[in-house]
């Protein structure tokens, strides 16, 4: 995917030879399935708010490890303000967190009512472990991605919206298709006259139409 080619991309680069990739995309799964026999040393890599788990994980099997801070996650100086005003008036349909870290400083950044701020969008996070983080913060994840990366992300966002779409088919005065899109509450509704002869309408339900 994407991410894993950017990191290999990286990497190679600057002449590093990459010996494993985990299957997926966390720290656990790093932990249990790097190739490593007990007393091995192990240099880890890693933000200065990383959990512990793949240390621990780590030194469970056996190996000795040095732990070296490559960089720092800080807080935004700006901008909260904006946000703020943003998600109080509505305008935000999604809020998606890439990382627990994310999820704790965009809270921190809101302010003390942040969770009540983002009740209105949906929160989705790429994995179980930031969705775990994001309920620390008292928020609702009402997405996470099953494949750990960004396209992971995009395409569990891309699900959940839409299946809250109710979509029908009917037959217009000028022998062509319809489309009736309305909000599962029925709250909002959209009409769309695509130019589709009836003729070819199976192909196109069969091509365009979600899949339940």
């Amino acid at each position: 995917n994407y991410s894993q080619w950017c990191v290999l991309k990286t990497l190679r680069a600057r002449g590093v030879a990459v010996s494993y990739m985990p299957g997926e995309y966390v720290s656990t799964a790093l932990a249990t399935g790097l190739p490593l026999e007990a007393g091995q040393r192990v240099l880890l890599a890693r933000a200065d708010i990383a959990d512990k788990r793949l240390v621990e994980g780590l030194r469970a099997r056996g190996a000795r490890v040095d732990e070296f801070v490559a960089y720092r996650t800080t807080l935004p100086r700006e901008g909260a303000g904006d946000l703020r005003a943003r998600l109080a008036a509505h305008a935000l349909d999604a809020v998606t967190f890439a990382s627990s870290s994310t999820a704790r400083n965009l809270c921190t950044a809101l302010g003390d009512d942040a969770a009540a701020l983002l009740t209105h969008p949906v929160v989705a996070c790429i994995g179980p472990v930031t969705a775990e983080a994001a309920q620390a913060c008292g928020l609702e994840p009402r997405v996470v991605a099953r494949a750990y990366t960004i396209e992971g992300l995009v395409a569990a966002l891309e699900q959940f919206f839409a299946g809250l779409l109710s979509v029908n088919t009917k037959e217009s005065k000028d022998n062509y298709i319809s489309l009736e899109i309305a909000n599962a509450n029925g709250s909002d509704q959209f009409i769309f006259y695509v130019a589709v002869p009836n003729v070819h309408r199976d192909l196109f339900e069969a091509e365009y139409m979600p899949k339940s």
